[in-house]
């Protein structure tokens, strides 16, 4: 799992017929101190995270996995968790709602 930002979302009406319609977050992956990677991926999203929140992705045959057992998705990151805070060392790295 990676640690992400949600900095806005796709909009994709015409789709393969093994991809769902789920929607699909435009995100970048995030460091301990919030600097975003310069980086642009997509991911789906069934959490429905907003813009600006911090996510837990996976990626790869864990991100199929988790939209489909059988694993014949056509994804690679998937958004599995919305932050609510990240700590280490008694050092809080991301608190949701709070401006870093």
């Amino acid at each position: 799992m990676r640690l992400a930002k949600v900095i806005g979302q796709v909009v994709a009406t015409v789709r393969s017929e093994r991809l769902s319609m789920d929607k699909l977050a435009l995100i970048t992956f995030v460091d301990r101190d919030g600097n975003e990677d310069s980086e642009v991926s997509v991911a789906i999203d069934r959490l429905g995270a907003g813009e600006g929140e911090w996510v837990l992705v996976v990626a790869g045959s864990s991100a199929r996995m988790s939209i489909d057992a059988s694993g014949q998705v056509p994804i690679d990151l998937s958004v599995v968790g919305i932050i609510d805070e990240v700590t280490s060392n008694k050092s809080s790295w991301f608190k949701k709602n709070q401006q870093r």
